[in-house]
């Protein structure tokens, strides 16, 4: 997706564990970067296009803290 090793690691580790990662415009300025929601019992992760690439990192990071890396 990027040119950062450490969001492209993150990305595709949890896609393997079935997340799906969209990257998106948010309407309004969050604030953070994203984070994971639940829909229809999948996991699904949102990220703010506008963000930077430091920031969508620490969300995905914040995201595998919260489904614990044993789901990885």
């Amino acid at each position: 997706m990027g040119t950062d090793p450490v969001f492209d690691e993150l990305i595709r580790h949890l896609r393997q564990a079935g997340v799906e990662i969209r990257v998106e415009p948010f309407k309004n300025p969050p604030d953070t970067a994203g984070g994971l929601c639940i829909m229809k019992g999948s996991r699904l992760v949102l990220l703010h296009s506008g963000a930077t690439k430091p920031e969508q990192t620490r969300a995905l990071l914040e995201v595998v803290e919260a489904i614990g890396l044993d789901a990885l």
